[in-house]
Formats: C-alpha cells, structure tokens, sequence
C-alpha cells in the first residue's frame, strides 16, 4: 500500500481549515450572549446636603460567588445557579461602584464622590464602606438586596455609624427575563444608594 505524502499546499490547507473551524466555534459560542449592567437612577436632590459635600466610597465586597460574569440566581431548593448566555457587560464590583458614585451625586447634589473607579483629589468629609450579602432574583422571581454598611469620618477614619438595607423588590421577573431582573436590580441598588445618603446626612447634622 501506497502511503501520500502532504505537500506544502495540503498543508496549508488543513491549517487554514482548522483555524476557520475554531473560529466559528468560538464565534458560535459568544453570538448567543445578551449582556447587563446596574444603572443609576436618577432621583431627587435633598437640597439640605452641602454642594461641596465630599464623599469617598471605600469598596463594595460582595459574595464569591457573585464575582463571576454569568447572572445568579436562586431556586426554590437555595441552589445558586448561572446563566451561560445571560451575564453582566463588566465586572460587578466596578459596576456597581461607579452606580452607586452616580446615585449618591443625584441624591446629594454634589460632584465630589470618588471610589475606587473614580478617585478625586477631593479630601473626603466621610468615606462609607459597603459589604452586600445577597442580591439576586429568588425562585419566585423577587429580587432580594441586603447589605451591611457603614460611614466612617473622612479625616480619621473612625465609625461613625453602622447600619443595614434588607429589601425586597415589589414586582418580580420571570426566570428568563433578565431585562427586567436588571432593571428590578437597578431600583433595588438605587434604594440602597438613597438609604446611605439620608443617614450621612443625619451623620453631619450631628457633627
């Protein structure tokens, strides 16, 4: 029996043939990706804040197992679950940082809010912290936000006040809306955004 040898050509051929497969592979496996983000919420200005007011957010901890692109969420037997072809368009954490920067300027009026995405030379009068616990749409297809935080004196860094946010949305989203459940998200986020505001403002009416 007769064995062929490639020649040059054939090789080029089948190279070219691989990497054209490979290509629609991968083209294949991302073209079915819808992407999300947390956005800001406009709200209305509690004039009693100070223009100049200067706020440092510190960081957004979340859970590790909200540290990943696919969208979470939760079944009736507490199991977490991800989608695939459902993920959030950057990493949560800078999302949710630069949102909450956003809504807080809404809230307080005030261009001086710096974070970790967005530092300022800005000395701060507070910085706040926040470590969320839970955010993700249940199996009845309620979204739940709760979340510890706290503000700290901008110059020294002590406690000032410690404080939760456990909510629950009113209006829930089917499992495969995950439009809705973004938008649902962005209110949940933007409540908790407006429960920080007020009390920094309670913190310096005391001050």
């Amino acid at each position: 029996m007769m064995s062929r040898m490639l020649t040059p050509g054939h090789i080029q051929y089948v190279v070219l043939g691989f990497i054209l497969t490979v290509l629609s592979s991968c083209s294949s496996s991302t073209a079915g990706i819808n992407y999300y983000l947390i956005e800001p919420v406009r709200q209305q200005v509690d004039h009693s804040a100070r223009p100049e007011l200067a706020i440092r957010l510190l960081d957004i901890q979340l859970p590790q197992y909200m540290e990943r692109f696919q969208i979470a969420g939760r079944s009736a037997t507490n199991r977490l679950y991800f989608s695939d072809s459902h993920q959030w368009g950057e990493n949560l954490r800078k999302n949710l940082l630069r949102t909450m920067s956003s809504n807080l300027q809404y809230r307080l009026g005030t261009l001086n809010i710096s974070s970790p995405v967005s530092r300022m030379a800005v000395k701060p009068d507070y910085s706040v912290e926040v470590f969320i616990d839970r955010f993700e749409r249940g199996a009845d297809g309620y979204v739940t936000l709760t979340a510890r935080w706290q503000i700290l004196d901008g110059k020294t860094g002590h406690s000032l006040l410690v404080d939760t946010t456990d909510l629950v949305s009113e209006s829930g989203a089917a499992a495969d809306a995950y439009g809705m459940q973004a938008e649902i998200m962005s209110q949940l986020f933007a409540a908790l955004c407006t429960d920080i505001a007020k009390q920094l403002l309670v913190v310096e009416a005391t001050e």
